[in-house]
């Protein structure tokens, strides 16, 4: 009995074809599959690495005190310069009962040196212009306090009637501070009187406003009122006058120092109205 092959031909040469083209999806599938699987473990390895990176950065804003709530912006901020190094000094609380300077390495900002100095919000910080290791600070703890950069510690400390705003030093005599208060009234103090209590405190409230405070200060040494000549000008035994320059949430305004302690301060509004 005779066939016909040439069909079966045809259909062996069919399932040949279609053979060829499953191994060629199997491949490409193959191929697909790892290229997936290579994308999977990059992809993995770049989580990881994006993972480390915000590690690294969250670590870098902890040295750096930058995630610090206490002093995102810090109430009192000054550059202190010693006869050795220059420094930011910023304050800052450590927790609710102790608040300090922190003084930052301009160097390596991720060195930082915390002191504690007062038990509450420090308003205002002042480097002495007489001594470049000699800071002083004001707090609403009602203190107002002289720091020593050189031996880390305070060397003197005076209360307050109320929370402290504002300081500054004379600008002429070495011996004289002043303290702006939440009460409108400006301590005077002598750093060579022992008692540690003020001289004598001035009033601002008629024009500074009841309860406004006292938010700056700033001893400013008058213009010389004797002419030009140097002669005069350089003589030891003439004596520079000084003003306060204060200022409130309300107003501005400007108090002349006396030549002599036993004289009384009267304070004059400077505002304009």
């Amino acid at each position: 009995m005779a066939y016909d092959t040439q069909q079966v031909d045809c259909l062996q040469q069919e399932l040949s074809n279609t053979k060829s083209k499953l191994d060629d999806t199997q491949r490409s599938l193959s191929q697909i599959s790892m290229m997936y699987k290579s994308s999977k473990d990059e992809n993995s390895m770049l989580r990881k690495e994006i993972q480390s990176m915000k590690f690294e950065f969250q670590r870098t804003k902890l040295k750096l005190g930058e995630n610090d709530n206490s002093y995102n912006i810090p109430p009192s901020f000054r550059i202190s310069e010693t006869d050795s190094m220059r420094f930011p000094i910023v304050a800052k609380a450590e927790s609710k009962l102790c608040h300090g300077l922190q003084f930052i390495s301009l160097k390596d900002s991720s060195h930082t040196v915390f002191t504690k100095i007062h038990q509450n919000l420090i308003r205002d910080i002042q480097s002495s212009p007489w001594d470049k290791d000699l800071i002083m600070t004001i707090s609403v703890d009602k203190t107002l306090k002289l720091f020593s950069i050189k031996s880390n510690s305070v060397v003197q400390s005076y209360d307050l009637d109320s929370a402290g705003w504002s300081c500054c030093f004379d600008a002429v005599k070495k011996n004289i501070i002043y303290a702006g208060q939440q009460n409108n009234r400006i301590s005077i103090f002598n750093v060579n009187n022992t008692k540690l209590t003020s001289m004598y405190s001035i009033d601002t409230s008629a024009i500074s406003g009841l309860g406004q405070g006292i938010h700056s200060i700033s001893s400013i040494l008058l213009p010389n009122q004797l002419g030009n000549n140097e002669d005069e000008m350089n003589n030891d035994l003439i004596e520079l006058k000084t003003g306060l320059l204060g200022a409130s949430p309300k107003s501005a305004f400007w108090i002349e120092v006396p030549l002599s302690e036993d004289t009384k301060m009267t304070a004059l509004n400077i505002t304009s109205p």
